[in-house]
């Protein structure tokens, strides 16, 4: 099925300006199940635990048994990333830094107080990069077509602007900066962007979408405010355009 922009006739099996019909059954999740677990967890306990499961093995493994100890410490990094986003290539990359390191760490500190400050400045690290980065008003929630669960990715304490798009869509494109432009000028708002790739993606079947730009809007608690048709008028009369 293929699913059509705003600014384009629709064909005559769909009604004008659909409302989407109910969500079809879940798919399955994207990501991993360690990885959903440490989404669930605060912005620097994310960090903490993304550190420290990628560098601490090679670090230690290297202060205590030497540059074997860092290969096999590596190997324990790889297996940790790709248990986390089921990237090969990043954990492979993230596995080769964290060896290094431990190699330069071969000989030093065997006894606990040691060993533990490896693994505390690991998680550190991991801690001050999670928390320092800026994910910016428009925050891209799912790999393109891939199914996400909105309630997992909604921002607690925010109104919650959920756009589906895709990167062919002419109309999704000039909406963005006009939202990103509304999201700093209401930081109470944040806005999620799901790709849904094209109209048979896991996505687009997972929420109805047959109309792109499609919006959700949920509250500061969770809980959905609009969708469909009465969520793009909101969204339309606060950037400002006509309905």
């Amino acid at each position: 099925m293929r699913v059509l922009a705003h600014n384009q006739p629709l064909p005559a099996k769909f009604p004008q300006n659909p409302t989407p019909p109910p969500p079809a059954p879940q798919e399955p999740k994207d990501g991993t199940v360690l990885g959903r677990a440490v989404e669930r967890l605060p912005r620097f306990a994310q960090g903490a635990v993304v550190g420290a499961g990628s560098l601490a093995p090679a670090l230690v493994g290297g202060a205590v048994a030497g540059v074997p100890g860092a290969l096999v410490g590596g190997l324990a990094s790889l297996g940790f990333r790709y248990a986390l986003d089921g990237d090969l290539k990043g954990g492979v990359v993230a596995a080769g830094w964290a060896t290094a390191l431990g190699m330069l760490a071969a000989g030093g500190h065997t006894s606990p107080l040691g060993l533990g400050l490896l693994v505390g400045v690991s998680a550190a690290m991991g801690a001050l990069a999670m928390v320092g980065k800026d994910e910016g008003p428009v925050r891209h929630i799912n790999k393109p077509g891939e199914s996400v669960d909105l309630h997992d990715k909604l921002v607690p304490g925010k109104t919650n602007i959920v756009v589906f798009s895709a990167p062919w869509c002419p109309a999704c494109r000039k909406v963005e900066p006009q939202l990103e432009q509304l999201m700093k000028e209401k930081p109470d708002y944040v806005t999620l962007k799901v790709d849904i790739q094209d109209g048979d993606s896991p996505v687009a079947k997972q929420y109805g979408v047959v109309t792109i730009p499609c919006y959700k809007i949920f509250d500061d608690k969770g809980a959905l405010v609009c969708e469909g048709d009465e969520a793009r008028t909101r969204v339309k009369s606060m950037l400002g355009q006509p309905g």
